[in-house]
């Protein structure tokens, strides 16, 4: 190994060398050749506790050589040149020693067991969160000449607990090989490593350990085979197993040897019952609670079933559930073992086991061989159980009454908890979005990545698991747990923020878990940016008819439950509507146009043309239930697709009514309901008939197909009347006009009447033989219209709120429509171009542009009206005159 050590220690007292100085003079100048190199020493790297004693040296030295001194005789300067001597070898030190503490963090109180330290010795305090035998490797690379290098931390056999590292035989061959090589590059040729760590030289691991640290690094190797620390928690400082000659002494000093408690090994919490107390604390740390007991005959401590008694824990059983715990805090344990001893003096049924809780006592389980009966665990014994698999911040241990019979007893003693916490667990530290304990991001709108979440961890190997853990607007917000990645649920739209401060920052708290209670978190305020957004549709709001089931479905109707203000409480009235329909009615259907119910009666008024026994199509008016069918014309005709006109007048004087059809009367007569009033009170239907006021719809009584105007009058419109006004808008001030529902709109699921604002809603049924449909307004416009007529207006939609929209037509149907761009309204181009008989429908397609330039396109249909028109020529057969 090394070469024997050749200059004095700071552990020992040089001694003088050679003969006594005869003279005063000789001595003199002895002391005078030494003088230059005691300057370059004290010149060169002084410590305060160097300085000061250097100057009481040169004191003790200058008084020996004054001039002033007499000699007395030979004994008197045979005295003064032992003086002499003494204060040259106090002044000259011996050769300096580097010696270089390392300190693991998880010793507890290591600053107490620092103290009184020799300051000359180096002290490097290691990160617990990083390799510990790195840091030591990477401290020493640029050193040269360390005599001693001492390692404070925790230890057991055959391994010593450095940060996150371990150094055992298998890691120093293996994982620390360079390390070691590099430590071993530092050390001068006559170094000691001396390892402070409980039980490192236990053991034949121990020995092994020992031996590859001192093969590896060219040291002498000093380590202790037992527990190291305070000698009340039988520990000590002496270090049993040696390789080679070990001259550096113990760097805790004897005063940190004395006050510091505790060992540098495996924790332990005990309780050695050496009073009558339930909260002794005899181990290396405290119990996180005393002993609570359940007890049939109380007591405490002092008293009852269960009590201490000379000096042990003495359970009588009795009572069946007496019980007796205590908690111990293992979560930062790697692994942990119940031990006690026992004396087992149970009879016939007696019977006490011992159990374990992780969470407070909430539950608990028998430990394997816990139970203590009079046929298992008898006479005097140790017990031991690893409780690994329980550690947690509320461990409990538990003994506890099972069973009874003998009334006899259990005596525990030295209940002990050992337990390892292993390398120090660092917790992980977020890192993304600059770290820290909040971050400010922001995203674009309609979008649902966020940000990735990434964090790093000083333990190596651990795997990393992110979660939401809080925010305002958590819940808004989902996280891959491996990956981190941070994803809004449902992507967030500016202008319809949804965060709980309704400004568009959404607040969400991340955290990071490495799996050993390391977490961090981090507070993330994700500003939604707004974002130029496409036009996403493009409505018509205004057009000339409201297509009612015409989609595949049936289940659509409009109401308006003023029914009363509209065909209440009258004497007499007249109903017109215009609409198109290929929807005959068969097997005894009614296409219903307009119905009024009422609580006295469903069928209060009632427009339409129903299929009827006779196999034929007729039109019908109801009034009070009284129903009258037009026969003599066949109402069929009216399903044609074509645009029609039906109106129907009473009148309670006589009971008269009228039939008109695009016009022209079609049929009349009298006798319906003389002399009555119309009910008031009820709802109006228009496309359902009801059997029961606003209800009592059958599939059976639905109009399909596209209605263009209903008006209601509340007196009797005359043939001309109605002829002048013909699939023409009439004006509101008209006589006796009480509604006009034009259904050129259908904003808000609501159509409007141009007179009272009496409007009609979407109504829809639901059930068996019902399909869903959904109302849409139509254009019509007559054949050979004038240029500037107005078809409908539409509008886009665009998710940017006040976002500027243009419309264009990228389809004119052959230049015979126009669009206004800033309206949308769409009017006719060309009117000559329009030609029913050529083509009864027409294709534009419009476009609507945002102002980023973004677009929108959709076709929509315009149908033509066929209009009566004029012969245009006369062709004549050859014997015509």
């Amino acid at each position: 190994m090394k070469k024997p050590l050749q200059t004095g220690q700071p552990s020992k007292t040089p001694q003088a060398q050679g003969p006594t100085p005869p003279q005063r003079q000789g001595l003199k100048q002895s002391l005078l050749s030494l003088e230059p190199r005691l300057m370059f020493d004290a010149a060169a790297a002084a410590t305060a506790s160097e300085i000061a004693t250097e100057q009481v040296a040169q004191e003790q030295a200058d008084a020996a050589v004054s001039s002033d001194a007499t000699v007395e005789s030979g004994s008197h300067d045979q005295a003064d040149s032992q003086d002499l001597l003494q204060a040259i070898s106090t002044f000259m030190p011996a050769e300096s020693r580097t010696e270089v503490v390392f300190v693991d963090p998880t010793v507890p109180n290591y600053q107490e067991l620092l103290s009184g330290m020799d300051p000359n010795i180096e002290v490097v305090m290691l990160d617990g969160g990083q390799d510990g035998v790195e840091q030591i490797a990477n401290t020493l690379s640029v050193r040269t000449g360390i005599d001693a290098v001492h390692l404070i931390s925790h230890g057991n056999a055959g391994e010593l607990h450095l940060g996150t590292g371990s150094l055992t035989a298998e890691s120093m061959s293996g994982q620390y090989a360079d390390e070691l090589a590099t430590i071993q590059h530092s050390l001068s040729e006559q170094a000691d490593i001396l390892v402070y760590g409980c039980d490192f030289a236990k053991g034949e691991a121990g020995q092994l350990a020992v031996d590859r640290l001192a093969d590896m690094t060219g040291a002498d190797v000093e380590a202790s085979n037992d527990l190291t620390g305070h000698i009340s928690l039988d520990g000590d400082w002496d270090f049993e197993v040696k390789t080679g000659s070990i001259e550096t002494h113990t760097a805790i000093s004897d005063d940190a040897q004395m006050n510091w408690v505790g060992v540098l090994g495996t924790e332990t919490v005990k309780d050695q019952f050496s009073s009558t107390s339930y909260s002794n604390n005899n181990g290396t740390q405290s119990w996180s609670t005393s002993w609570s007991e359940t007890d049939a005959d109380g007591g405490g401590a002092g008293g009852g079933d269960v009590r201490v008694n000379s000096g042990q824990l003495r359970i009588d059983t009795d009572t069946v559930g007496n019980a007796i715990s205590r908690g111990v805090n293992l979560s930062g344990a790697t692994s942990a073992t119940l031990t006690f001893d026992y004396s087992n003096r149970l009879t016939e049924s007696d019977q006490v086991e011992a159990r374990v809780s992780n969470d407070g006592g909430a539950t608990y389980r028998t430990l394997s061989n816990g139970v203590f009966s009079s046929r298992q665990l008898t006479g005097n014994g140790s017990a031991s159980f690893d409780i690994s698999g329980y550690a947690s911040a509320n461990t409990r241990i538990q003994f506890i009454v099972t069973g009874t019979g003998g009334s006899d007893r259990l005596y525990v003693d030295n209940v002990q908890v050992s337990y390892d916490t292993g390398p120090t667990n660092t917790a992980p530290v977020i890192t993304s979005n600059s770290g820290g304990a909040t971050a400010s991001i922001s995203v674009a709108e309609n979008t649902t990545t966020v940000t990735t979440v990434t964090a790093s961890d000083a333990n190596a190997g651990q795997t990393m698991t992110y979660s939401i853990s809080g925010g305002e607007d958590a819940a808004k917000f989902t996280i891959n747990s491996s990956t981190g990645e941070l994803s809004f649920a449902t992507a967030p739209n500016y202008e319809s923020s949804t965060d709980a401060g309704g400004n568009n920052v959404y607040d969400v708290t991340v955290q990071v878990s490495d799996g050993n209670g390391g977490t961090d978190t981090q507070a993330i305020a994700v500003t939604v940016a707004n974002a130029n957004e496409s036009p996403t549709d493009i409505v018509q709001s205004t057009g000339t008819g409201i297509d009612l089931n015409t989609d595949g479905g049936n289940n659509s109707y409009l109401y308006t439950t003023n029914g009363g203000a509209i065909l209440g409480g009258r004497t007499a009235f007249s109903i017109e509507a215009q609409f198109s329909s290929s929807n005959t009615p068969v097997n005894g259907e009614h296409r219903v146009l307009l119905s009024y119910a009422t609580t006295g009666s469903d069928n209060e008024v009632r427009v339409g043309i129903a299929q009827t026994a006779s196999s034929t199509c007729q039109l019908t008016l109801t009034i009070n239930g009284s129903r009258v069918n037009l026969s003599g014309y066949d109402a069929s005709r009216l399903f044609d697709g074509g645009q029609h006109h039906l109106g129907a007048t009473w009148s309670a004087t006589n009971g008269g009514y009228s039939f008109y059809v695009d016009g022209q009367q079609v049929g009349t007569g009298t006798g319906l309901q003389t002399g009555y009033t119309t009910r008031s009170s009820g709802t109006v239907v228009v496309g359902m008939d009801q059997d029961s006021v606003g209800g009592g719809f059958q599939t059976s009584q639905v109009f399909k197909g596209t209605l263009q105007d209903v008006r209601v009058f509340n007196d009797v419109r005359t043939a001309a009347e109605i002829s002048a006004y013909l699939y023409q808008d009439v004006s509101n001030s008209e006589s006796g006009l009480v509604a006009d529902w034009t259904m050129n709109d259908l904003s808000g699921g609501s159509t409007s009447d141009t007179v009272a604002g009496r409007n009609l809603t979407v109504g829809t049924v639901s059930g068996s033989g019902w399909v869903a449909s959904t109302p849409s307004l139509t254009w019509r416009v007559a054949e050979n219209a004038s240029s500037g007529t107005v078809v409908g207006t539409v509008t886009g939609t665009d998710p940017d709120s006040g976002d500027t929209k243009t419309y264009s037509l990228t389809d004119t149907a052959g230049g015979r429509f126009a669009i206004n761009s800033s309206t949308g309204q769409i009017t006719v181009a060309d009117g000559t171009l329009l030609n029913y008989e050529s083509a009864a429908n027409h294709t534009v397609t419009v476009r609507v542009t945002d102002s980023g330039g973004s677009s929108y396109d959709e076709a929509f249909t315009i149908r033509l009206t066929n209009v009566n028109e004029a012969p245009t020529d006369l062709a004549l057969s050859a014997n015509s005159v």
